[in-house]
């Protein structure tokens, strides 16, 4: 993605530069610029035009991908985006047709294929690897999801 730099945090740049080379300037001056530039970056992050129900869902999908190996769940996808469940998932019922749930699920089964593919890892490592607390439960949804075992998928 690519950022374009407002001239007021290109101006706010230029006075932190020449306030880190001055003798005289304090460093509550540096300071003063560098929470300017801060404060900058966090007004373009949290825009009105962030706050659309797409970005939202593009950025709950962001997290579920980076975050799919860990204990997440619809509430902690919430949480982290800063809306309530109930929203996170009749945005995701409307944009992506599937529940937050599910697609948080099937990245993990995504991911787990991928692994049984290129990896050498047990089935077991894999299951906990992709997010899933144990194996049994990760054969179960694995099944249900590509109508094959695991332990198949990987000799085919």
């Amino acid at each position: 993605p690519t950022f374009s730099f407002p001239e007021e945090l290109i101006s706010d740049l230029y006075l932190m530069h020449r306030t880190g080379k001055s003798k005289t300037l304090k460093g509550y001056d540096f300071m003063g610029q560098f929470l300017s530039i801060i404060s900058h970056l966090v007004l373009k992050e949290n825009s009105p035009s962030t706050w659309s129900p797409e970005n939202y869902v593009k950025k709950a999908k962001r997290f579920i991908i980076d975050n799919y190996s860990y204990d997440i769940n619809v509430e902690s996808v919430a949480f982290a985006i800063g809306i309530d469940r109930t929203y996170l998932y009749r945005l995701f019922v409307k944009h992506e047709n599937t529940a937050p749930s599910k697609y948080i699920s099937n990245v993990r089964l995504d991911e787990a294929a991928k692994k049984l593919r290129e990896t050498e890892l047990s089935i077991t490592e894999i299951a906990l690897s992709s997010g899933f607390n144990d194996a049994p439960h990760f054969y179960k949804a694995f099944y249900n999801k590509f109508k094959i075992s695991p332990k198949k998928y990987r000799e085919d």
